[in-house]
C-alpha cells in the first residue's frame, strides 16, 4: 500500500512516513487515511485453536511464508496494512478489514523502505510470525529492479536521531518500571504518595484537570502497581 499523501496544496509531504514510523506496526483505520491500494489483499497465515485441533499438536513457536504478489497500480509502496477475521463458531465471524463493520480494532500497519512499483510489477513479499505478532518484508533477492526503484524515493524509513532518543526512552521507561518495582527503601510507597498527590489536584503541579476523589486516586495506583 501507499499510505499518505505525497503532496498537499503544493506542499511536499512526502517526509510524511519518516516521522511517523515506528519499530513496530500500529493502528490505522483505512477508512480514515488517505491511501493507494497497490496489489489485492491475500491471506497470510490461518491457526486452528480449536481443541479439537490442538489436542496431541503441538504449536508451532513461529513460521514464515512467502507469495509473490501482482502489483495493480503505480505508486510507492511504503509499508504493508493486514487484518485478520476471528470465527467462533456457526455465523459468528468477527472482521477487522477496513470494508467489514466496525469494530474496537482498526487495521494494522508496518511501514517499509518506500520501493517504487509499476503495476505489472510482481512483489515477492515474506510473512513470519513469532506467536504474538506478524511481520513482512520485500525479499530483494527476488525482486531484480530493487536497489534501482528503491533510489527513485529519497524518503528515509526513519529519522536516525529519532530512533535512538525512542529506544533510548524505552530503556529509561524499562529500568524506571524496574526500579519502582524493587521494596528497596520503601520507593513503591514514596511513588504511589507522590502520584496520589497529583492524581488528587493535578493543577497544583501545572498539569490540567480537575480534582478528583481519593477513591479514584486509589483506583488508579492500584492499576498501575498491582503486578509490581
Amino acid at each position: 500500500v501507499e499510505m499518505g499523501p505525497r503532496e498537499v496544496e503544493g506542499v511536499d509531504m512526502s517526509a510524511w512516513g519518516t516521522y511517523r514510523s515506528q519499530p513496530d506496526y500500529y493502528a490505522v483505520d483505512l477508512n480514515e487515511e488517505k491511501h493507494k491500494r497497490l496489489t489485492e489483499p491475500f491471506e497470510v497465515f490461518s491457526f486452528d485453536l480449536s481443541r479439537e485441533a490442538l489436542i496431541d499438536k503441538d504449536l508451532k513457536a513461529g513460521d514464515k511464508m512467502s507469495t509473490k504478489l501482482p502489483v495493480i497500480a503505480d505508486g510507492f509502496a511504503n509499508g504493508i496494512v493486514f487484518w485478520h477475521e476471528i470465527r467462533l463458531g456457526g455465523d459468528v465471524v468477527i472482521k477487522t478489514a477496513p470494508t467489514s463493520d466496525r469494530t474496537c480494532w482498526f487495521q494494522a500497519f508496518q511501514q517499509l523502505p518506500e520501493l517504487q512499483v509499476i503495476a505489472g510489477d510482481v512483489l515477492p513479499v515474506e510473512a513470519s510470525h513469532q506467536s504474538s505478532r506478524v511481520t513482512f518484508a520485500v525479499q530483494k533477492d527476488g525482486f531484480s529492479e530493487y536497489d534501482e526503484r528503491r533510489k527513485m524515493s529519497d524518503v528515509a524509513l526513519f529519522d536516525s536521531p529519532w530512533l535512538a532518543m525512542n529506544t533510548k526512552l524505552q530503556q529509561q521507561a524499562g529500568e524506571l518500571a524496574q526500579y519502582l518495582g524493587s521494596s528497596r527503601g520503601g520507593i513503591k510507597s514514596d511513588a504511589a504518595e507522590c502520584l496520589l498527590s497529583i492524581c488528587r489536584d493535578p493543577a497544583r503541579f501545572g498539569c490540567d484537570g480537575q480534582m478528583i476523589t481519593n477513591g479514584v486516586a486509589l483506583n488508579f495506583l492500584f492499576t498501575l502497581f498491582y503486578n509490581t
